[in-house]
């Protein structure tokens, strides 16, 4: 990961460093990286990709109430470093690896746990923080409140969120 001094001054400024570097680096260890590669992305290019890991898709069950394993909608809009590499905002809001940076909290779900577990990585699933699929009200809040969109920045394709701290080194290992 770079950033240049400048954006680092601003991120730091606005109290979103840290949020960012929790998102980018889940990107660093393969999170919507290596999915097709690794196979765990089916429909790419359409209008309804989908991340097919087991745990993951088990995790999106719990979120929606079944108990039958569901493939994970992935964003489908946008540019490449956004479309097929993030979880789809227009469902998760929020959650820290959507591709829109929003509100003050943007908690790490055991959805994105899961994920990085699918790609190979031991994760202490019950390090993820609370999260619950936001409604329709709740998802206008949060893009009327994306007020920082670094897309701009030299080497980033991402629309990043601001959120708490997470202990993301000691939840996931390899």
């Amino acid at each position: 990961m770079e950033f240049d001094i400048a954006d680092l001054e601003q991120l730091e400024a606005n109290g979103t460093l840290i949020n960012v570097i929790m998102h980018e680096m889940g990107h660093v260890l393969g999170f919507g990286t290596l999915w097709e590669r690794m196979g765990l992305l089916q429909g790419i290019g359409t209008h309804d990709p989908r991340f097919i890991g087991r745990n993951a898709m088990t995790e999106f069950a719990r979120l929606v109430g079944s108990q039958i394993p569901i493939p994970i909608p992935v964003e489908n809009i946008g540019e490449i470093g956004t479309k097929n590499s993030h979880w789809r905002d227009s469902i998760f809001g929020n959650e820290v690896m959507t591709s829109i940076l929003g509100g003050s909290l943007n908690p790490m779900s055991r959805l994105t746990l899961a994920a990085l577990q699918d790609m190979g990585y031991s994760v202490k699933i019950d390090a993820a923080d609370a999260f619950v699929l936001p409604n329709a009200n709740q998802l206008a809040s949060i893009r009327a409140d994306q007020a920082t969109d670094h897309r701009q920045q030299e080497g980033c394709n991402c629309k990043h969120r601001q959120s708490k701290t997470h202990e993301f080194a000691q939840s996931i290992t390899r």
